[in-house]
């Protein structure tokens, strides 16, 4: 049944991956660079979440890598904004992060584990939809070249939180 449950949402980010490449085609460069920080915002709090509530030492690894991956992409992103002379409102949790955070703060602790990962697998998987259409297509040089520098690191998290995510009992 795990097996079943996670080929259908494989497929169905499998299906998804044109749509966001799709969504995110001509985004201009402050658009995406907002994007970008407030997904960074996400990964960092709801790793911290997780560093709070998992007792899994594999999950608390990933929740570091998150943590310090995250702060160092932010961080190297307002560097280049700062080059461009792009100017973006400081990054907070959009509406729709901050229901998906308010979520998994109330997921069980029999779930907690699973669905943390599940989410972190979906984000980077739309992470990595935005940066490759970004890398490809954007307009500024400076984020299109932070775009290709990140990009290895995102498909990385993708790898390792997918691979650990196969290795959990899902509890539902």
């Amino acid at each position: 049944m795990k097996t079943h449950i996670l080929s259908l949402a494989f497929a169905a980010a499998l299906i998804a991956t044109p749509a966001i490449a799709r969504e995110y085609a001509a985004i201009p460069g402050p658009d995406f660079a907002k994007i970008v920080a407030g997904s960074d915002d996400y990964e960092i709090a709801t790793s911290r979440l997780a560093m709070k509530r998992s007792h899994n030492a594999a999950v608390r690894n990933i929740a570091q890598h998150m943590i310090a991956d995250h702060t160092h992409s932010s961080a190297v992103l307002k560097s280049v904004l700062v080059s461009e002379n792009i100017d973006v409102a400081p990054a907070r949790l959009d509406a729709e992060h901050q229901q998906k955070f308010d979520d998994l703060k109330a997921t069980s602790a029999k779930n907690f584990d699973y669905q943390y990962l599940a989410d972190q697998l979906a984000a980077h998987r739309q992470a990595i939809g935005l940066f490759q259409t970004y890398y490809r297509s954007g307009t500024d040089a400076g984020l299109r070249n932070f775009a290709g520098k990140t990009l290895p690191t995102l498909h990385h998290h993708e790898d390792m939180v997918n691979k650990q995510l196969m290795k959990m009992p899902h509890g539902w």
